[in-house]
Parts: structure tokens; C-alpha cells; sequence
């Protein structure tokens, strides 16, 4: 909704707040997952495909943790 809003940066800054916020309960922790897919999705849309793949890889990374 952010992004078709023209308020990308906004949103982003909304997931990576959220994104910080589970880190203390662990990488592998299915909010952290998400909030990694989430950024994924987000730079998916916005284009930057390099951004989407590199938290696509770390989501990944966490998942196999648990």
C-alpha cells in the first residue's frame, strides 16, 4: 500500500524497524523469516532485483537454521 502511495522509503523504513525488532529472538525465529521475505517482496516491486535476492538468500539462510 506504501509503495502505490509513492511512500517507498516510508515503507521500507517501516520493515526494516520491524526487521530490527525481531533479531532478538533469533535469526531463525518464523517473524524474522517473514520480515525478510517482506524486504524481498519490497525491493521486488521496486525493481531493485540484487536487494530482493540478497534477503531472499538470508531468509533462506534463517529458515534452515530452525
Amino acid at each position: 500500500m506504501y509503495q502505490t502511495a509513492g511512500l517507498g522509503a516510508q515503507a521500507h523504513a517501516i520493515l526494516e524497524g520491524a526487521l530490527a525488532k525481531t533479531g532478538p529472538q533469533g535469526e531463525s525465529h518464523s517473524a524474522h523469516v517473514a520480515m525478510l521475505n517482506a524486504l524481498a517482496d519490497f525491493w521486488r516491486q521496486d525493481g531493485n532485483l540484487l536487494k530482493a535476492a540478497a534477503y531472499l538468500e538470508e531468509a533462506a539462510t534463517s529458515a534452515s537454521l530452525r
